[in-house]
């Protein structure tokens, strides 16, 4: 193991970080995030839409978004920053070591073991794109989907819980951060990350405020038939490709 500590202000020396999976989960987030769209645009288009829900989501995610950009919260906001960090430490099976807040800057010191380096890329852009309130909410929004009373009351929190999540997100989130000077190919590729990861959360959760479990079943048809096309198409590729 070997121990790296990750510090606000710039260091002399930059760590990179990458890894295969950290390249693979941008194109897996964005199909995903696609497949999640498609099925809310077929939702929409059969109008058997849940019209309350979707406008309470889509309202509270707006009006939690613009309350929250007039708003300070400075130290709040640095201990959301450095938390999502420590998450993913622990989700990712390694230790932190230190965890400070201070009004306008933080830090997060932990111990990364080295078979499991691949996942610095992900610890290092949690702040950015982790959906610290949007899961858990998601994951209630979903349980409670059986009952028709909770449901707008439920898309209204899921929607305040994602606009948290972006909004503290982009407030953190310029090309001079120290976090994307450590991933290799820098802002553009942390950049496309970033995205992909927003893309999927925020097509996901539109979708179940849009047709609950029942949206989500949708998608799953929906990648079938994607992957059933693709299929069909493929030897075609495969010759284009030899000539």
């Amino acid at each position: 193991m070997f121990f790296w500590r990750k510090k606000k202000e710039k260091p002399k020396k930059i760590k990179k970080l990458s890894s295969i999976a950290f390249f693979i989960a941008i194109p897996a987030n964005f199909l995903l995030g696609a497949i999640c769209f498609l099925a809310s645009m077929n939702i929409l288009t059969s109008g058997q839409y849940r019209g309350e829900s979707i406008l309470a989501f889509v309202g509270t995610f707006l009006l939690s978004f613009l309350i929250l950009r007039k708003l300070g919260f400075s130290r709040l906001r640095v201990f959301l920053h450095e938390s999502k960090h420590a998450i993913l430490v622990l989700m990712s099976g390694n230790i932190v070591k230190g965890f400070r807040v201070r009004s306008q800057e933080g830090e997060v010191e932990y111990q990364m073991y080295k078979n499991r380096q691949q996942f610095g890329p992900f610890i290092t852009l949690a702040p950015y794109c982790f959906p610290l309130f949007a899961l858990p909410t998601f994951i209630l929004t979903f349980l409670l989907d059986g009952d028709p009373s909770l449901v707008p009351l439920c898309a209204a929190g899921l929607g305040m819980a994602f606009a948290v999540d972006m909004e503290t997100a982009f407030h953190d989130l310029h090309p001079d951060q120290t976090d994307f000077k450590q991933i290799i190919g820098g802002f553009p590729a942390s950049g496309l990350y970033i995205a992909s990861v927003i893309f999927f959360c925020g097509a996901s959760c539109f979708l179940l405020a849009l047709g609950g479990r029942e949206g989500l079943a949708s998608a799953v048809f929906v990648a079938i038939a994607v992957g059933l096309a693709f299929a069909e198409k493929l030897p075609h590729l495969i010759r284009n490709w030899g000539r």
